[in-house]
Parts: C-alpha cells; structure tokens; sequence
C-alpha cells in the first residue's frame, strides 16, 4: 500500500527536469545552509533561493542543479546516490509554508509537494515512504515535528510539547535531539518529543546538533556556546575543557559535525574552525583562508569534509582539516552593512534598489533581540526578496520592558546588566568583528534620536567600531582568536527620519526594471509574510553620510567606490535584459504619475476619490501582476492614511479583477475581519458628522461635561443616526455585511486554508456565527481553540464557559452595574457608584520589577453613557504635574507616558475592538482597530498627587453601539496600563508571542443592580 501511495505521488506531483543548470547571479551567491555527502564522491549543498549545487569529485568542483521552485532550502537528504529530499520554506509572497522536492534520479527531475510546517529546519527520512520533518510548530502540528508514512502524501503530528521554534536536529537512528531558541532540547525516541522538565529559558539559541557513531550527541550555538552528551548520558554538559575565555563575545556557533570523538564546529566568522579530537577534552584552531561566516559542515571517517555558508563560500578538506581549500566564493564580501536596533527602521528601498536592481551585495544585522523572534525571521525573508542576503541579530541586548529605548538611565542601566558591566566593549567589539567578518565597503545605522537612544549607542558604538576594525593594533584579542586581519570601511551613513532630506534618496515610486515594479511595489511584496501590524506603507528613505571618502552621490549609498559588476562585492550582470523596453519605460511613466497624484492627493491638492477614478488606465499597460501590486500598494497607503473606506474599495477591487493575484489572501483576511467585526460594521452606519468633546476635571452640573475650550483643535467625526436612517434599513444594511464577511471567510478557506484555520481567524468567524445566530457552529470552534496552546485559549476557553454553566469561571470577570445618578467627573471616585463597584486590581504579571500595589480599575454604567475609571499607583516621576489641559486634540501622542489603554470589544471577536488610551496628564488617543479616523465623544477628568495619579471616563453607549447593552450580555474588556522603561499592569490581557500584554480580553458582564444569569 505503501508503494502504491508513493507511485501515486510520483506520477501528481509537480515535476520538473533540470534542464537549465546555470545559476542567475542572485543565486551564485546564496546563502547555503546545509551539505551533505554520500559517500567519498558525490556531495550536495543547499540554500536560499532555490540554489542546489552538486559534486560529484569529493567536493572539489560544483555544477548548479535546477530545482523547481526559488524555495529557501534548509536541509537535505539522501538514501542513496540517487534518491534524495530537500527540506525548503517557501518564498512566495505572503506564504509561511514548507515544501518538500524528492528525486529518484539524482536530481535530473524533482517532485514538489507541501510540507504543513513553517520554518523547516531539518528531514530525515529512513527508507522511501518512512520520514521525518522538524520546523516551526502549527496550531495543527503542535509539537512541530511531523512524520509521514506514504513518503510525504500525508503528515501527522508527532505528539509532544507545543513548540514555535525548533532550529536544528541530529538523527541516529529514528531517534533525534531537537533543540532552539531560548536554549530549548528536547528528546524524540522514535515515538514521541521528550523535554526535561524545569527548564528555564535564556538568551541564546542553538543553531547545529551532531550525533556521532559513537552517540555521543553535540549541540552548538549563539556566544560560542557548546554542550555535549555522552552516550547513555540524559544530562548535559560543556566540554571538559572549555573554548578560549572570551570567545563568546566575538563568536556565535552555527553548525557542527562529529565522527566517533572527533568534532568539528563552525559559526561567525567562518575564519577559524574549531576541532577536538577527544570529545572535548582538547581544543584546536584549524584556518579557513576566508573569513565569511559558515552555517554546517560535513565530516566521513576518512577526514574528507565540507563547509558552506554566507554568500555561497564553500570550503573543503581531505585530511580532516589540517588544510582547508577555498571551492567556491572567495575574495566575496559585503558592499554594504546595514546594522540597526529594530527591524521597522531598516531601509528597504535602498536595499531594493542597490541590491536587487544594481547587485550590491548587502545584509542587516540587529543589535538587539527582538522579543519575537519569528518576526526577524519574517523580515530575514523579507530582505532576501528584495535582493539582500538576509538579517541577522545578536543575542545578547533586549529591551524586554515597554518603551525602554526613551529612557537613555534606565536602558544604559538594562543593558550593563546583560553584558556583566561592560556595555561600551561588548558594543564595540561585535561591530568591529562584524566589519572585519564582512569587509563592507559602507556602514548604514539609523540617526541618533533623543527619543531613541537605542540608536545613538549603536551610531555612537559603530563609528567607533569602523575606526578598530581598519587599525591592526586594536581588538588585539579576538583578532587572535578569531585570525581576522584589518579591514577599511570607506563610507558610513545614517538613515534620517521622515521630513529630513539627506545625501541619498529612495523614492516610493521610483520604478526597478529589472524587479518590474515601483520600489513600493517591491517593498510590499517582500513584507507581505509580516503581521499587519508590522507592515508598513514605505514612503521613502533618506540617508545621510556621517564618514568617508569620496563625492556622495543620490545614486546610491555605494555610487562612486568603483565597485564593478562581478567583482567581489558586486554581482555579475546575468543574462537579464528587457524584453520590451517601450513598454516598460510606458510603465516606469504611468507610476511616477500615480505618484505624483498620491502626493497631491496626500498634500490636499487632488481628493483619493479622483485618484481612483482614473486609476484604471493608469494600469492599463502594466501586466496582471504588476496592476495587482499596484492597487495593493495604494491600499496600504491608504490604510496607514487611516481612509479605511477607500483602501476596502481598492482591496475589492484586486479580488474582482485579479482573482490570482499573490496578495490575495491578505485582502481577503483584512477584508474578513473588518466585515466580521461588528465594531466595525456600527462605525460604518453612521451617517452625520459632528465634533468631538472631551474636558478635563472641570464639570458644569452632575456629570455635565462644559465645553471645550476656543483654541483647541476639532475635526469631523461620525456619530450615530437619528430620524435620518430607519432602524430596519440599517439592520438589513448589517445583515448583509455579515453575509459578505461569510463569503470572503469562504473564498480564504478555498485559497489558504492553514490562515483560515489559525486561531485569530477563527475566533472571528465565531463571533460572526454567533451573531447570525448559529451558536452550536460557533460553540464547536471555541472547543477547539480552546484545546489549542497560545495566546487566543484563554478567550476561547471563557467562551465555552459562556454557554456552559456550571464550570469554573474565567479569571477575569467584571460586574458592570446600572447606576441610577451618574458620578461627577472629577477624578475623585467618591461618587456612590464608585463605591458600591468591585475593584478590577492590575496585575504586574511577569514585569519582574514591578510590585503589587493599589493599581486598580473599576467600571459602571447608566442609561446614556459607559463609565471608566482607574486609581494608579506611581511608578516612577514623570517630569510632570498631573492636570488636565484645557486644550485637546484628537489621537494625542502618548509614547513615554504613563497611560492605560481599555480595550472595548462588543461583539468578543478578541481581534477587533475599541481602544481608548489615556494619559496622565488627561491626553486622550482613540482607534477602532488599527483605524485613528474613529474620534468619539468622550469626557476625561484626571487627578493626581504625589502617590498616584486617577482618571474618569465617561463615554456615549451609542459611539460604541447601536444600543444599550442589555442585563446578561457580555462585552469584552482588556486594561493594560504602560509604565515606559518599566513594565505593564493588567487586567484581562493575555501575552502575545513578543511577550506584550496585547492579546485576549476579560468578560464584561452587564447587569440591572441585581443578579442575572449570563446570557449570550
């Protein structure tokens, strides 16, 4: 039966002859990320962008094999000369998926098939149907490795912890070590995943593992970090005798090979490879000859063995590396270095423009650790599209507590910390390895900024860094270590903020032949695979250079250095020429004028709604694709320009005229979710306009807001329909985006049905039913993302109590009662409501350097409007007295001040909802979803003195919802107070995988002053 599935899947899959065995020049010079001999002849290396090289003389020449698809391969295998998988992610925009090409001839034909991973990591198989896969896990595929027995036509789960990030794997046998970020291991018998109990995560993360004949088990990884296990051992162990002292702050490990007791272990940079010879008991430095960084290596009982890694650099030896051989790459490096302290500030036009379309080679590093690690995996991707050759990130620096980075005592005080009191050498010392390592000809950090000072550490750090890395004399001791010479940068520059003009300039709509599309095109195409709260509408880069040599040219950053294509920084020309230069040039004409109309439109000088009316011959000799990225890009624009309306209009129309297009799935989840949400589908009801009012402490009368000041500032908002719009007409109007909500949840399920699947989705979609009356449908998608680990199991899980009495209730349920005077607003909470209300107390969590204190919030209502209040403890001094001002503005800027946002979801979707944010000086910012144009009326009063600082709200029923909540219906509620550089107290609030307190909601109970039984 076995055989048969497998013939089955030779014969449907997706195949294709490797006919074209050149390498286009992006491809030459891939990143490789695994090797693999077979036997002392034949020898395969794979890597990003569907490169595959093959050997068939020991390593000592390599000849390029076509695989089927650009896919970003990470592992490989092979029984036998001629059969063979490789393990790859997928590189389509917007997909985070697995793909697995098997060949039965020695990669003359592959066949493609889908893995249900993301992240792929590791295969192994074991005989032609019998294999395994290791990657990131799934809300499906918990444990995150899968195992087929039909030669991978179907995969199941293999049962063990849930797990989001597994790195590497090493196999003996059908039993492996899986280990991660966070320093994770685990164990897999054959049968199941086994992890040691009590593990307490850090900093590093293992990126190799090896099991050698003798079982002797090795894991390596970031801070020349190296464990070993004995054979018959469970614990683990650092070497007996350990590394040089000082290694792990110019070294991280990246992969590793082990035969019997010998091991062999490579990382960054790839200038020394460390050796034992005795498991560890001895130490010996063998030289590469070059110095780019080396992801595996390979190793046979002869002493035959190969490396490979950064910019297609393959490395070889026969006597067990006493002498390695430079095979492919050398004299290759950098033109430019892109180092920076978070991935949203990284300039991807540049990037797309001089390394996608004119080849400079190039790479982002961060300097700190992203709190979620998949999204600078995410953006990793992301600048591989756009032709760098990826991101990568040290281990040490994080900035865990919210805001960190505008309080230069409190960050400087963190990061001493993480690096034992030595920040300024620590800093210093990995960008002037990083230098040497990479030999870029140009620098790139961010600006400094006053309300960043992540950035000028890193400026400050790397101008000094360019200084030892060109002095042989400096660095004294990791040059030692690590044998890499001196190296001059000849220009740096600093990427300015929006507003600022500078040397060089990226503009959006700037058009790249050989990408065929506009740089914001590209640009949105690559970032497609961000969360949408990650993606951004990229409107330009302006860089500025601070160091060099030489006329700074707006060409570009590496214009003028006489950097040649084909030459050691520079990509050769390839075979690319244009097929159509008129049309082209046609298309290049028709994008720099929609441009200059989005600017107008942007500055008041045209409305968005002309530009659309003549967006159609706009696209009119563009391709399909090119037409679709288009109006994607605008409706990003539009989105982040808060003109919601018009970027749903474009959205529709990329659905209705291109049905295939890449970003379709994306539409159609934005689309979901704003139809979905019935925040959303109330905001869109209402017809008239009228300006805000929001007052500080000073009231006229009981609870009777005075009026705004003369010189604040108003601008339109919506407000609820009166006799204008009949009730009936507006409930038909409701039920007939919720059925155009079902029809685009549909249309997701057909075209993605992993996204459709996901958590987030799901929860939506059961709201939707819910309110369509068919709770037993949403009742069975609770159940099952209750079972499922993450962020969303909590709201799942308190929904299912919802509608089954009986059970132990939510942790976080709020009795909000009908009063019948309504408070004053004066921050004083002495009003009856206030006392006869429970306390809401906000709970640190895991803000270790938080305590518990008097820090609550409370919530009441009345027949008109909802009541918030709150009584917080102070943290820290703010600089500031707390007093209302008299003079308000809508979506004030609150970054760096102690504020508390509440999250108000009325239909309990826990995606979309209603957040207002308060400050404590009374500044109030509003949103309905990621959308600012929502302005309610709201009344504000706050009160302060030196213990604490407290706040009443007071909001309309009819700016959240059509009506009145009535006695046993639930809302959802989420408080999350944001002490910058400290830490967050909550209520109702539940981690996000970055470990904020932005996901999940409590139960909002409303009652008539009495008892009631929930209802739904």
């Amino acid at each position: 039966m076995k055989l048969l599935c497998l013939a089955v899947i030779l014969c449907t899959a997706a195949t294709v002859t490797a006919a074209d065995q050149s390498a286009a020049p992006e491809q030459d010079d891939a990143d490789l990320h695994a090797v693999l001999q077979i036997g002392s002849k034949i020898s395969w290396a794979v890597g990003d962008r569907g490169t595959a090289w093959r050997s068939g003389d020991g390593g000592q020449s390599w000849s390029f094999v076509t695989l089927p698809e650009r896919a970003a391969c990470r592992s490989v295998c092979f029984l036998t000369a001629r059969v063979g998988w490789i393990a790859a992610e997928s590189t389509q925009p917007g997909q985070r998926s697995g793909v697995l090409l098997a060949t039965r001839d020695g990669g003359a034909h592959w066949q493609r098939s889908e893995i249900p991973l993301s992240n792929v990591c590791h295969v192994q198989f074991f005989d032609l149907a019998h294999g395994v896969v290791v990657g990131a896990g799934t809300d499906e595929f918990l444990s995150g490795l899968i195992e087929t027995d039909d030669g991978g036509a179907n995969w199941r789960s293999i049962p063990g912890p849930a797990s989001r990030d597994w790195r590497c794997a090493a196999f003996s046998g059908t039993s492996a070590v899986v280990a991660g970020s966070g320093t994770r291991v685990a164990n897999f018998d054959g049968q199941a995943i086994i992890e040691p109990i009590g593990h307490i995560p850090g900093r590093r993360t293992w990126h190799g593992a090896a099991q050698s004949g003798k079982g002797i088990a090795w894991l390596v990884g970031d801070g020349a970090a190296v464990l070993s296990r004995p054979n018959g051992r469970s614990a683990w162990a650092t070497p007996v005798t350990p590394l040089p002292s000082g290694l792990g702050d110019s070294v991280d490990f990246g992969g590793i090979a082990a035969v019997g007791d010998r091991a062999w272990i490579v990382g960054t940079p790839g200038s020394i490879i460390w050796h034992t010879p005795d498991g560890g008991r001895n130490w010996q430095r063998q030289t590469t000859g070059q110095p780019i960084p080396l992801h595996a290596i390979t190793m046979n009982e002869a002493g035959h063995g190969i490396s490979v890694g950064a910019l297609g650099v393959i490395v070889a030896t026969t006597d067990g590396g006493r002498h390695w051989t430079i095979r492919r790459g050398q004299g290759r490096r950098l033109a430019t270095l892109l180092i920076h302290g978070a991935t949203r500030s990284i300039p991807l036009g540049l990037v797309a423009r001089d390394s996608g379309e004119a080849g400079y080679r190039s790479r982002g590093y961060l300097a700190v650790r992203s709190n979620d690690l998949q999204q600078t995996l995410d953006m990793s991707r992301a600048l591989k599209q756009l032709g760098a050759q990826g991101l990568d990130h040290g281990w040490r620096l994080s900035t865990r507590t919210p805001e960190l980075e505008r309080n230069e005592m409190e960050l400087l005080r963190t990061w001493q910390s993480q690096t034992e009191g030595r920040l300024p050498e620590v800093l210093t010392g990995r960008f002037t390895g990083l230098i040497r390592t990479w030999r870029p000809s140009v620098v790139v950090v961010d600006a400094a900024d006053p309300d960043n000072h992540v950035n000028g550490l890193i400026r400050t750090a790397v101008a000094t860094a360019i200084d030892d890395a060109a002095d042989s004399t400096r660095w004294a001791v990791a040059s030692a270590l690590t044998g890499l010479p001196a190296w001059t940068s000849r220009r740096a520059f600093e990427s300015l903020p929006a507003g600022q003009s500078g040397d060089v300039h990226v503009r959006p709509f700037e058009y790249l032949f050989r990408q065929k599309g506009p740089v914001a095109a590209v640009v949105a195409r690559a970032v497609l695979s961000l969360p949408e709260a990650e993606r951004r509408a990229w409107r330009g880069d302006r860089l500025k250079r601070f160091l060099g040599e030489g006329r700074a040219d707006a060409k570009g950053v590496c214009a003028g250095l006489g950097l040649a294509r084909g030459s050691h920084a520079r990509r050769g020309p390839g075979r690319w020429q244009p097929s159509d230069s008129s049309r082209l040039q046609a298309v290049a004409a028709q994008n720099r004028a929609i441009g200059a109309f989005l600017q107008l439109s942007e500055t008041g000088g045209r409305s968005s709604e002309s530009l659309l009316a003549e967006l159609r011959p706009m696209l009119s000799r563009m391709t399909d694709r090119q037409a679709g990225w288009t109006i994607w890009t605008l409706a990003e624009r539009f989105r982040l320009n808060q003109q919601s309306a018009l970027s749903t209009r474009l959205l529709s129309q990329l659905l209705r005229e291109f049905p295939g297009h890449e970003a379709n799935t994306q539409a159609l989840e934005r689309l979901f979710k704003e139809a979905a949400s019935k925040e959303k589908r109330w905001q869109r009801l209402k017809l008239s306009t009228k300006s805000i009012r929001v007052v500080g402490s000073a009231t006229t009368g009981r609870g009777k807001p005075s009026q705004p000041s003369p010189t604040r500032t108003s601008r339109p908002i919506n407000i609820p329909p009166k006799a204008t719009r009949p009730v009936d007409q507006q409930a038909r109007d409701s039920a007939a985006e919720m059925q155009q909500a079902v029809s685009w949840a549909s249309q997701l399920q057909r075209r993605d049905p992993a996204r459709y699947r996901s958590a987030n989705i799901q929860l939506a979609l059961a709201s939707l039913l819910r309110s369509r009356g068919s709770p037993a449908l949403a009742d069975a998608i609770y159940r099952r993302v209750s079972q499922l680990p993450g962020p969303w199991q909590s709201a799942a899980k308190q929904e299912s109590w919802l509608s089954t009495p009986g059970i132990l209730p939510p942790a976080h349920v709020a009795a909000c009662k009908l009063s019948a005077r309504r408070p004053t607003l004066d921050a004083l909470l002495s009003e009856t409501c206030w006392q006869r209300t429970s306390e809401l107390p906000l709970d640190p969590g895991s803000s270790r350097r938080l305590q518990p204190d008097h820090s609550f919030a409370m919530v009441a209502a009345d027949s008109e409007h909802l009541y918030l209040s709150a009584s917080l403890f102070r943290r820290y001094r703010t600089g500031e007295r707390t007093v209302a001002r008299a003079s308000r503005r809508f979506d004030e800027t609150q970054s760096g001040i102690d504020r508390v946002t509440f999250f108000i979801d009325t239909d309990r979707d826990y995606t979309l909802g209603y957040q207002l944010t308060v400050d404590h000086r009374g500044l109030v910012s509003e949103r309905c979803g990621a959308d600012h144009s929502w302005n309610p009326r709201c009344f504000v009063a706050v009160a302060g003195d030196q213990q604490s600082w407290r706040l009443e709200l007071a909001i309309p029923w009819t700016e959240l919802a059509s009506s009145q909540p009535r006695a046993g219906q639930h809302w959802g509620l989420r408080i999350v107070r944001t002490i910058p550089s400290h830490g967050w107290e909550t209520w109702g609030a539940v981690a996000n995988t970055a470990g904020e307190p932005l996901a999940g909601a409590g139960l909002l109970s409303f009652l008539d002053g009495s008892p009631a039984r929930s209802s739904r």
